[in-house]
């Protein structure tokens, strides 16, 4: 979560954003928090009692992990993209030629792998 909200604010810093940029970074800021602080919870309070997550020796009752690690997974994948096209706009905006606009989206498309 803080490496991507780091990126994030970044933007903020590092270009000139219209409303709309500044609307996206917030949102994927906001959304991004949301998502970790309520996973991180999930994960912690798993089981009743707490201690029954790492102690089997312990009855407890405990949701079904399974799950957990795919919806990580894919909103890991869907904020990441989200961030790389976030970028896209400002760097069409700027006061560069064709070709040194395209040069730094495929160096940015170069972090979707």
């Amino acid at each position: 979560m803080s490496i991507k909200l780091c990126i994030l604010v970044g933007y903020l810093r590092s270009f000139k954003a219209d409303r709309a940029t500044k609307q996206g970074i917030w949102f994927g800021a906001f959304g991004c928090a949301v998502f970790y602080l309520t996973a991180f919870f999930v994960d912690v309070f798993r089981c009743k009692p707490v201690k029954a997550a790492w102690n089997p020796t312990i009855k407890g009752k405990c949701m079904s992990y399974a799950v957990f690690p795919w919806a990580t997974g894919i909103f890991n994948m869907i904020s990441d993209f989200y961030i790389l096209v976030l970028l896209l706009p400002p760097i069409w905006r700027m006061n560069m030629s064709l070709a040194q606009c395209l040069g730094m989206g495929l160096i940015i498309g170069l972090g979707i792998s």
